[in-house]
């Protein structure tokens, strides 16, 4: 086909959805043109197919302003995205491509079969029947500016050359998925400013391993105390989960994106009335002690199982303080 080479770097979602809307609008405009998806991996989607525990959670079905409310202080910087493939469209996107959704009780959106294969299949699939090409397990190492072209290096493989590229190759979170940081590297190389990342949406780990000993443990809610990057001090209350080398659940996880390598975390794992006042030494102190007079046992580590927390988390937190 003669006409304009668009290439694609990366087929996860991002490169997909690229890829089969480029082909939609060169057949909309009545343009040759020719798209080519470049996935290092033998297969497209590996990060679709861990989505959601492998059901891959494809969006909510909510509203743009609640949606960016999740985001906090972020929201705004997605507003332009989500009013321009807001929930509702992304729904009816799916289904006029032939997958049956399911909405769940907390709205969030699945493919009806909760298999994340199904939604891999209809995007590559609808690619193919768009023209789309796929050229997988060629990983692209670099790129330049050659006049009106770019060349794209791959690995053992002369140049190619393309008259517009979609850098689509994700973050850096999940080397597994192919998700390496390629395209920070490519960015870069075409002159563009790259700030530094950090993880987010992510578990922490500890300075001590001990806490590993509760591994699997699971508390809710727990207050989690901190101060953010503007100096605030912040309370949050969840679920949290105790892993083999920190913290991890709802509560850590949705505000990890606040945290740095040596910060302190303070939880309270007692359930609070007040969600924005960190419990004193003395309210604790009070909270035992009148846990034991209900008791009428001397016994501390009677006393404070009735507090409600895991034998093994309160075993591990009064050898901690003692």
């Amino acid at each position: 086909m003669n006409g304009l080479s668009y290439a694609i770097i990366g087929g996860g979602p991002s490169g997909l959805f690229a890829a089969l809307f480029t082909a939609l609008a060169l057949r909309e405009a009545e343009l040759a043109g020719t798209v080519t998806v470049y996935e290092r991996n033998r297969s497209c989607g590996r990060k679709i197919l861990v989505t959601g525990g492998g059901q891959c959670n494809l969006t909510r079905d909510d509203s743009v302003e609640h949606m960016m409310a999740h985001y906090g202080k972020n929201g705004r910087f997605l507003s332009h995205a989500i009013h321009s493939f807001p929930p509702k469209r992304t729904m009816e996107f799916f289904e006029e491509l032939g997958l049956p959704l399911l909405i769940r009780d907390d709205d969030k959106v699945f493919p009806a079969s909760l298999k994340a294969t199904e939604v891999v299949q209809i995007l590559v699939q609808a690619c193919l029947q768009m023209g789309v090409v796929f050229s997988n397990e060629r990983r692209i190492t670099g790129i330049s500016r050659e006049n009106s072209t770019f060349l794209l290096v791959s690995e053992h493989e002369n140049p190619l050359r393309a008259d517009a590229v979609a850098i689509c190759t994700g973050g850096k979170s999940f080397p597994k998925t192919g998700s390496t940081g390629d395209g920070y590297r490519l960015a870069q190389q075409l002159g563009h400013t790259i700030v530094p990342v950090h993880p987010a949406l992510s578990a922490v780990t500890t300075p001590s391993s001990s806490i590993g000993t509760c591994s699997g443990i699971s508390v809710d809610p727990v207050t989690l105390m901190y101060t953010d990057k503007m100096g605030k001090r912040v309370y949050a209350t969840g679920p949290i989960l105790i892993t083999h080398s920190g913290l991890s659940g709802p509560v850590v996880l949705n505000n990890s994106r606040d945290f740095a390598t040596g910060d302190r975390i303070d939880v309270c794992w007692i359930p609070q009335t007040d969600r924005k006042k960190a419990p004193t030494r003395q309210e604790m102190e009070n909270l035992i002690l009148d846990a034991c007079a209900k008791q009428g046992s001397a016994q501390l580590s009677t006393a404070v199982h009735k507090l409600g927390l895991p034998s093994k988390l309160l075993t591990y937190l009064m050898q901690e303080a003692a």
